[in-house]
């Protein structure tokens, strides 16, 4: 065999023994990225997860599962919907959560029991009980025995006789007649007998609510839809403040400003009332999404 032969020969099992290139499949489509969230989105996602991670302890406290997960779910929509609240620092919010928990009272739902609001141009939010919540912790109480606030007509007659024996006689006007609300009154009587009645007319009650406006969630009462729970929230505060101490303890807890801090084992919740505005130098120590992180990891 010649040379030539033998050189076409190698060349040609060379060619039959190459590799087969395999065929170039097209690049895999870009993954589309989720968009990124914004802050405000990401401040309600923090303090929703937060209410979350804290569910646990807030059953302890003999709220069951489905009663928890109704006042989160409430809670969370308010802020959703409420852009002044949600621009409070959220410790203060999750702690006049908890705070509303630990009383058995359901905030910012329409039961009216209590109320969460921002204060302080927006940066704190503040723990508040309606009328409806006074008298749900008042029947509540081991000592007490019966709450009764009431309106009074223009047609009525009432007279009210205080000292050692207390009593109240109210005569309703005719319900035919168009009538006027000119006043309210409250009785509160303990189970050992001992009774305070407290009166008001309307006047009086505007003035009481001037001298302490943020007692109340807004200015709404101002408006005659909102005057009514206004007026029997101040009547029933005023007659608990003569109340014996466990009752009127009560009182202390209405219009209060805390703080949060779950780093703390005992006593996470901090009474800042006095003192709201140290709440800005806490913003850049314990801001929720580092503890969130840092409780998570633990």
């Amino acid at each position: 065999m010649s040379t030539k032969d033998l050189n076409d020969k190698l060349q040609a099992k060379a060619i039959i023994e190459e590799p087969r290139q395999q065929p170039q499949l097209p690049p895999p489509p870009n993954q589309e990225q989720k968009p990124k969230k914004s802050p405000r989105r990401e401040r309600l996602d923090n303090i929703e997860g937060e209410l979350m991670r804290l569910k646990k302890d807030i059953l302890r406290l003999g709220i069951n599962e489905f009663e928890c997960d109704r006042m989160i779910r409430v809670m969370v929509n308010d802020l959703d919907g409420n852009e002044n609240l949600l621009q409070c620092h959220p410790m203060s919010i999750i702690a006049a959560f908890l705070k509303a928990a630990q009383l058995g009272l359901e905030p910012n739902s329409p039961l009216g029991e209590c109320h969460i609001v921002p204060r302080y141009n927006n940066t704190v939010a503040v723990f508040q009980i309606g009328y409806q919540g006074y008298m749900k912790l008042f029947r509540n109480s081991p000592e007490s025995s019966t709450l009764l606030p009431t309106k009074v007509y223009d047609n009525d007659l009432l007279e009210i006789e205080k000292g050692t024996n207390p009593r109240v006689i109210h005569k309703v006007g005719k319900l035919g007649e168009r009538r006027k609300i000119i006043g309210y009154y409250v009785i509160a009587k303990l189970k050992n007998g001992d009774m305070n009645i407290i009166e008001a007319n309307v006047f009086e009650i505007e003035e009481l609510v001037n001298e302490n406006p943020d007692r109340f969630k807004s200015d709404a009462w101002k408006r005659k839809s909102d005057f009514h729970p206004m007026a029997m929230k101040t009547i029933i505060n005023e007659c608990l403040s003569y109340m014996p101490t466990e009752i009127r303890k009560l009182v202390t807890l209405d219009n209060s400003v805390s703080f949060y801090d779950p780093t703390r084992q005992r006593n996470a919740i901090i009474d800042m009332t006095e003192y709201p505005n140290k709440l800005y130098e806490l913003e850049n120590k314990h801001t929720l999404k580092q503890i969130t992180n840092n409780t998570t990891n633990v």
